[in-house]
């Protein structure tokens, strides 16, 4: 009885083990096909396990019987899926993972089985009693008698399976170049060579020759399944081994510094037509200045070398498909992110090109995406490293693009908030910052632009906000004070009346910030107030209000940031002085009568049209107003086109037609 009790005791130790192991893997990402496939194999060996411990400790025939066929149901499950774990693993296809119907028909013969195993005896004719039963050393348990069908087919087929995995495993060892993969096909070569190497000869070739064993399969696969655990937990962290760049400076863009300025510990997402190539030119700016990189890409890795004349910098594919290069799959945003991290934490400072955001979100969505990058932020953030993000071939709604705007700084940057931040600063500079304390009312694109240069001289300051602000800075630099910028009581709080505090008035609504200045004002006369204006027409309320400098927004930001692209000397033409009012730069208007020549043109035609002359900015058609129109938009007659120029009304009339107002 003893030795009953301790093979029973073994069988059941198989179950929990297996089973807490596929659960494991499972929960580890519940998405990838590796890790559900693992999950379901161990699982059916579980069953297996599970069936036996029943079926050895009931005394009723036919509810043993009963259990001996749910343990071999599960048996036979994890034979079958045992290839299908081999081919996703590697990354291999065939015939039969080409489509859904090819995969159900590698499964079809386990369904036939499984059949016959519940209505008939072709594969378990019968139990032999423990009585009668050939196990030996004392063991006395309930033991299958096999049919037809087991004797003659899945006796031989059983082996077939993991010899295949054992095989294709070593195979791929030898075959690959990669370190990382080779470290997890050890574990998977270790792990099959339990039921190949010992199995076989004590499980069927000994048995054949009239010598047995105690039951030991369970053992077996049980370490089988731990190694292939390890194997694929080992797969969801890439090793990526990081090496130093020679980066040919000549590639790289001359106004990459100028306008796609990056900081560490953030995430920044590259727009425009050209965002791939300059995406790239600010990571390879990045090498050339000594940092470590890595590429993760649904493109071809040798093409991104050639062209980029990467050598050193490691690249990770994001593909399903059978590859020598290191890989993500496009559904495993798990492992993607756990591959950035890893990376991030190894090598400090760092900088890792994201290229393919349009590849993620089309094979999962927006909402994954965008999770994924707010944690992967946070990691940026702790670790001191930079992720790139090039928009290309992405197309995405306004709502949308909020959730990646969320996650991440634009670059180029609005030229208008760049102009902004530029003369508050300047304004700053003029007194000196020795021992100033900065305080910024309101959060936004200029906010976010005057922080970034503020971490670049290491500076501090406090923000005050209404919301809750969800961007990571370095430590001890931002303090973020969630509260009313126009409350008296949170701007006492801060201790404004203060020779050394200088406030930054950069709220949305120019309203809210003369009232934000007059607030200061009856609060203190000894800190400078600072503050911005979206209408020129507000400046000297602004000012009597007691701001010691305001500085106008540009009324134009969106559309220069259009041109950015494609007319780059007009927008440097306008942004060069600290007001488009200072160098006489109009907006006018210009009524489209019938018979004009620009009737029936796009917007786009027509500032090529103007191109040195003027630029679109609105279009009112009856009672809409069209702000920053679509480049498609077709002008039609009794439209009225909102233009800037730098031209005299006279001269513009000259120019292209009778019919403009100031």
């Amino acid at each position: 009885m003893e030795s009953n009790n301790l093979v029973i005791t073994i069988s059941f130790a198989a179950f929990l083990i297996k089973l807490l192991l596929s659960f494991f893997i499972y929960k580890t990402n519940t998405k990838a096909t590796v890790n559900r496939i693992f999950a379901m194999i161990f699982f059916s060996q579980a069953i297996w396990d599970l069936g036996k411990s029943l079926m050895w400790l009931t005394h009723n025939p036919e509810l043993a019987l009963f259990f001996g066929k749910l343990s071999y149901m599960g048996y036979m499950t994890s034979v079958f899926m045992f290839p299908h774990f081999c081919w996703v693993f590697v990354k291999k296809h065939n015939i039969f993972r080409k489509s859904k119907w090819m995969v159900a028909l590698w499964y079809l013969p386990l369904i036939i089985m499984i059949a016959m195993l519940w209505s008939s005896p072709l594969v378990i004719d019968h139990l032999i009693s423990p009585a009668e039963s050939n196990y030996g050393y004392g063991i006395e348990l309930w033991e299958y008698n096999y049919g037809a069908v087991y004797n003659y087919f899945f006796l031989w087929f059983q082996i077939l399976p993991f010899l295949y995995g054992f095989v294709l495993f070593v195979q791929y060892y030898f075959k690959t170049k990669l370190i990382e993969l080779k470290e997890r096909l050890r574990y998977l070569i270790l792990g099959t060579s339990f039921p190949i190497l010992i199995g076989i000869p004590t499980g069927i070739v000994l048995p054949a020759l009239s010598f047995r064993l105690p039951p030991h399969n369970n053992i077996l696969t049980t370490l089988m399944s731990i190694f292939i655990g390890i194997a694929i937990i080992k797969y969801k962290f890439f090793s990526i081994r990081p090496n130093r760049e020679e980066v040919n400076k000549k590639i790289i863009h001359s106004d990459i510094e100028k306008y796609y300025r990056t900081n560490l510990g953030e995430i920044y997402f590259v727009i425009g037509k050209e965002s791939l190539e300059r995406a790239y030119h600010v990571f390879l700016d990045a090498l050339a200045k000594k940092r470590y990189g890595l590429v993760i890409t649904n493109r071809n890795p040798i093409e991104i070398k050639q062209k980029y004349g990467l050598v050193n910098t490691p690249i990770v594919c994001m593909t399903d498909s059978e590859t020598e290069h290191a890989a993500v799959g496009k559904h495993d945003l798990e492992q993607l992110y756990s591959t950035i991290v890893e990376f991030a934490k190894k090598v400090k400072d760092c900088y890792i090109m994201l290229d393919g955001i349009d590849y993620l979100i089309k094979h999962n969505n927006i909402q994954k995406v965008s999770h994924m990058l707010t944690k992967i932020k946070k990691e940026m953030a702790e670790n001191n490293s930079c992720l790139i993000i090039p928009e290309d071939k992405l197309k995405l709604s306004k709502k949308e693009k909020l959730h990646l705007k969320k996650e991440a700084r634009l670059i180029p940057k609005c030229i208008a908030h760049a102009s902004i931040e530029a003369q508050l600063l300047k304004q700053i500079s003029k007194q000196g910052l020795k021992n100033r304390e900065f305080i910024i009312l309101g959060y936004n694109e200029t906010s976010e632009a005057i922080i970034t240069e503020f971490e670049s001289r290491n500076i501090k300051c406090t923000v005050v906000h209404n919301d809750e602000i969800d961007m990571f800075y370095p430590k001890g630099l931002v303090r973020f004070v969630k509260g009313d910028p126009l409350s008296r009581r949170v701007l006492s709080h801060l201790k404004v009346d203060d020779i050394n505090k200088v406030i930054l008035v950069v709220l949305d609504d120019d309203s809210d910030a003369i009232l934000a200045v007059n607030i200061l004002r009856q609060l203190t006369d000894k800190a400078m107030v600072i503050s911005n204006l979206h209408d020129i027409n507000f400046l000297k309320v602004a000012q009597d209000s007691g701001a010691n400098y305001v500085i106008p927004s540009s009324t134009i930001g969106g559309k220069l940031l259009a041109l950015g692209v494609s007319a780059p000397s007009i927008v440097k033409w306008i942004m060069d002085s600290i007001t488009y009012r200072e160098k006489k730069h109009q907006l006018v208007e210009l009524d489209i009568e019938k018979g004009s020549r620009l009737i029936g043109k796009s917007i786009s035609n027509i500032d090529y049209v103007l191109q040195g002359v003027a630029h679109v900015l609105a279009v009112r058609t009856g009672e809409v107003f069209r702000e920053l129109p679509d480049d498609e938009y077709i002008v039609q007659a009794d439209d009225i086109l909102v233009l800037i120029t730098s031209m005299q009304k006279h001269h513009l009339k000259k120019h292209i037609g009778k019919n403009v107002k100031k």
